[in-house]
C-alpha cells in the first residue's frame, strides 16, 4: 500500500482511495484522523493507493498554498477508483463546507465510486444521507471498519467492471 499526501510527488492510479471529508485547519496527518483509517487499510492488506488530502510534515498549512492543495485533491478525487467519504462534523472546529461540495459533485460524477460513513453523533447529515441513499441505492456505514469495508467491496466492483470493459488497471484488492 502507498499513501500519497498533498505535500508529496502525485501517483495516479484507478486502484485507489481518496480519503475525502472534514479537515481542522492547521492540521496534518500525524494529528488527523485519517491516520486511523490508513492504519485500518493496512490491517484489511489493501495494496492500492490511499490519497490523504493533508500534508505529511509536520507543520502547519500556509494559506498561501490552497490553490496548490485545491488543484491537487481535484486530480487525486478524479483519479481515484473510490472516494470514501468519512465525515465526522461537529462544529465549529470540523463543519466539512467542503466536503459538501465535494460529496455532491461526486455523487453526480461518478456515483457508483462513492462511499459514505459517519459516526452516529455526526451533525446535520440528513441531506448527505438521503443524496447518497438515492443515488447508489445503498445505506451510509456508521463506522470507520464498516466504512472502510464497503469501500473495498466498491473498489473491487469498480475495478472488475473497468477490467470487463478493457481498461487496465495495475492491481485488485483481494478479500
Amino acid at each position: 500500500m502507498t499513501v500519497c499526501f498533498s505535500d508529496q510527488e502525485l501517483i495516479l492510479d484507478s486502484n485507489s482511495i481518496f480519503l475525502a471529508g472534514p479537515t481542522r485547519r492547521n492540521s496534518h496527518y500525524e494529528m488527523s484522523y485519517r491516520k486511523e483509517i490508513v492504519r485500518l487499510y493496512q490491517e484489511a492488506g489493501f495494496n492500492g493507493i490511499i490519497y490523504v488530502p493533508e500534508i505529511f510534515e509536520k507543520r502547519a498549512f500556509d494559506e498561501n498554498e490552497v490553490e496548490k492543495q485545491t488543484k491537487w485533491e481535484w486530480r487525486c478525487l478524479d483519479a481515484a477508483g473510490i472516494v470514501l467519504f468519512w465525515v465526522p462534523r461537529k462544529f465549529p472546529d470540523m463543519p466539512a463546507f467542503t466536503t459538501n461540495v465535494e460529496f455532491g459533485i461526486y455523487t453526480e460524477k461518478k456515483p457508483n465510486q462513492v462511499v459514505l460513513g459517519y459516526p452516529d453523533n455526526a451533525k446535520k447529515m440528513g441531506y448527505l444521507r438521503l443524496r447518497y441513499e438515492a443515488v447508489t441505492g445503498r445505506k451510509p456505514c456508521h463506522s470507520l471498519k464498516e466504512t472502510i469495508d464497503e469501500s473495498l467491496i466498491v473498489l473491487n466492483q469498480f475495478l472488475e467492471e473497468e477490467r470487463e470493459k478493457g481498461k487496465e488497471t495495475l492491481h485488485k484488492y483481494n478479500q
